[in-house]
């Protein structure tokens, strides 16, 4: 993804491919990969931009977590 500084006046082209989105309006949460390759989860306005494979760790980490908690 292409970046400016905040005081920049200089448009960017954003290369997001978006994937899904809830609904048609602006603020719903949203899937999108990047120019990259990674995968960035909008909700509530803020993304989170993560590689495919850091995303699988963190639902595997999820999953290990639930199996702690079933068992205590």
């Amino acid at each position: 993804m292409t970046t400016a500084p905040l005081d920049s006046l200089k448009p960017c082209k954003n290369e997001d491919k978006h994937l899904w989105r809830k609904s048609e309006d602006a603020y719903t949460p949203s899937i999108h990969v990047t120019k990259s390759g990674c995968i960035g989860i909008n909700v509530g306005g803020h993304v989170i931009v993560m590689s495919v494979e850091k995303w699988h760790a963190l639902g595997r980490l999820r999953i290990a977590l639930q199996e702690i908690q079933s068992i205590l």
